[in-house]
């Protein structure tokens, strides 16, 4: 992760160092809509991770919950979008 900060910093400084306001705020625009898109593949890549702890520890939603320190709901939710995303890695989006 340290070579993810560091990859912003540099990002950031990029940006900082446009020569106009203008161009400024368009590659600020672009960095933010990439750390959006990496946010949204860290989340699935999460839930993916708690379907494969659920699935080697053998746990069901409430052990899964407690583990995670989640509510029951919410691991439920983590699981869905896990294997959801699994299944689009393997057929690819629908």
């Amino acid at each position: 992760l340290d070579t993810l900060r560091s990859a912003y910093d540099q990002a950031a400084s990029t940006v900082e160092a446009s020569p106009t306001g203008h161009e400024a705020i368009t590659a600020a625009t672009e960095l933010a809509d990439e750390l959006a898109t990496l946010g949204e593949r860290a989340s699935a890549l999460r839930a993916r991770m708690v379907v494969r702890m659920a699935n080697e520890e053998a746990l069901s939603l409430a052990p899964l919950a407690a583990k995670l320190s989640v509510s029951k709901e919410r691991a439920g939710q983590l699981m869905r979008k896990g294997r959801a995303s699994l299944r689009e890695q393997t057929e690819g989006p629908s």
